[in-house]
């Protein structure tokens, strides 16, 4: 199931419909500038949020299927277990029959009611959600024209080039923790709030950082597939340097306008926290600090968003400085007849939006994981699992072959004896046992009840290695019975004696 299927939108194409995506994206560009101009601050916020979510939309709705899923067992396992999760009502069982597995907060809720398809959609649109989100609450924390200014930046500028091809871009790494789009934007309204405070605002600021930045390293249980690489630590000065570009020249300049006695504001706190507690991460990963070592995301993230919040500060007088001096040229006086705060906004959305990363990300040429998750599962084979989800009680297991595990853990929403993709059980002997009698057809109460195995879901080309030719071979087997055939060859049999399902067509 796609998120564009879970949404009941149309799937986008990304090679058919791209063109009307970048003009769409230019279209929103214009109406951002043209908003800002006319000086309604709110209304240009509203665009601007629109084009930074449009972009990674697009994308997300592009994929075939969960991101991952199928393909990367971190992804499959995540998404397997909240559906397995909210269809039966247990969430301390994984997708693998018997096997325990730590409750996370998202098989809570979807076991709490909520259901798994919002979480695997918010997992899905977290790359879409997550700049918007931290703009929008700059915005609301912030004052004035320096508000407007901080979340055009992080609406632009939130990832750059050169830290998405090194894996440590904000919104291109976010997909692979989508926790971040919810934890970084309260993140950053807690910091600008505390770092109102005249006395440790600073500390303050660095502290609610840090937090939400370890936080991130835990993740909250939305599936994602697993972290990309290790950033090489003969490439960390860059990715703290060279990788921010002007944004880290722009940082300085504000540093040195404080310590020369300039006023610090919130802003100016809250980033000096937020690269102050990203560095210190960062750094704490060098020499191998527990998780820290496995993913550098989060305090290269933390050390971005120092950046922009410090950037922004020194940014706006800059931008003053050319409005004053254009608007001296004759033939633009009229042109540029507006409040000087109104044209640096204008400004600044046009110098940084049209060139930025979102503007023109393609996320399948950068990662191959996205590349192959645009491909869908096979709709035959999801068609026929359906009928397990329709038809079976919540608490049957199917005994399933590799070939259509994803298939009938997402759509048949039932739990596995089997799935050695996914992880081997200590009592994979027992479970072999159990496999071999099902499906010779042999009835074996007991042993079936151990893991709850209640149906064998079969299809062409399944157990081979147990002489099975054709999944038809199993009709006349005494152990099983045949409750359903489905175009393709696909069949579903229960075992006998494991109790009487409801009939299916």
């Amino acid at each position: 199931m796609s998120l564009a299927e879970g949404l009941g939108f149309v799937r986008v194409d990304p090679v058919l419909d791209i063109a009307a995506h970048r003009w769409s994206l230019v279209l929103l560009v214009v109406a951002w500038a043209l908003a800002a101009a006319r000086g309604h601050r709110r209304l240009a916020l509203a665009f601007g949020l629109a084009w930074a979510f449009a972009g990674p939309l697009f994308w997300a709705l592009a994929l075939g299927r969960p991101l991952g899923y199928g393909l990367d067992p971190h992804a499959t396992r995540g998404t397997a277990e909240l559906v397995v999760a909210a269809a039966s009502g247990r969430a301390g069982e994984a997708a693998i029959a018997g096997e325990p597995v730590a409750i996370s907060l998202a098989a809570r809720l979807a076991v709490g009611g909520l259901g798994d398809a919002p979480l695997i959609a918010l997992a899905a649109l977290a790359p879409a959600l997550v700049a918007p989100l931290l703009a929008l609450a700059a915005f609301a924390c912030g004052r004035g024209e320096r508000a407007a200014a901080l979340a055009i930046l992080l609406l632009a500028l939130a990832t750059g080039d050169l830290d998405a091809l090194r894996g440590t871009g904000l919104t291109s790494g976010v997909a692979y923790r989508p926790e971040a789009a919810l934890v970084l934007p309260i993140a950053l309204a807690a910091a600008l709030l505390v770092a109102r405070l005249a006395r440790g605002g600073l500390v303050l600021a660095a502290l609610v950082a840090a937090a939400a930045l370890s936080v991130v390293l835990r993740g909250l249980g939305l599936p994602a597939p697993a972290a990309p690489p290790v950033v090489p630590i003969e490439e960390l000065a860059w990715a703290l340097t060279l990788d921010h570009g002007l944004l880290l020249a722009l940082a300085a300049l504000r540093l040195w306008q404080w310590r020369q006695g300039g006023d610090a504001t919130a802003e100016d706190r809250a980033g000096a926290g937020f690269a102050a507690a990203g560095l210190a991460l960062g750094l704490a990963g060098v020499v191998g600090l527990g998780p820290l070592a496995a993913d550098p995301w989060p305090g290269h993230v933390g050390w971005r968003l120092g950046l922009l919040l410090l950037a922004s500060g020194a940014a706006l007088p800059l931008l003053h400085e050319l409005v004053d001096l254009v608007a001296g040229l004759p033939r633009l006086r009229t042109l540029l007849d507006r409040p000087r705060e109104d044209v640096a906004a204008v400004l600044l959305v046009l110098v940084v939006a049209p060139g930025s990363f979102l503007a023109w990300w393609a996320p399948h040429r950068l990662d191959p994981l996205v590349l192959e998750s645009l491909e869908p599962l096979s709709p035959r084979t999801t068609e026929a699992a359906a009928w397990l989800a329709a038809n079976t009680p919540a608490d049957a297991v199917v005994l399933c072959s590799t070939n259509y595990l994803p298939e009938v853990l997402l759509a048949g929403r039932r739990r596995v004896l089997r799935a050695p993709a996914l992880g081997q059980p200590e009592d994979g002997e027992r479970r072999d046992r159990a496999e071999r009698s099902a499906l010779a057809g042999r009835e074996n109460p007991t042993l079936y009840a151990r893991y709850g195995l209640r149906y064998v879901f079969i299809g062409p080309g399944d157990f081979r290695e147990h002489g099975i030719a054709w999944p038809y071979e199993l009709d006349d087997r005494p152990g099983l019975i045949l409750r359903h055939t489905a175009p393709g060859g696909f069949r579903v049999y229960e075992l006998r004696g494991t109790g009487e399902s409801r009939e299916g067509g």
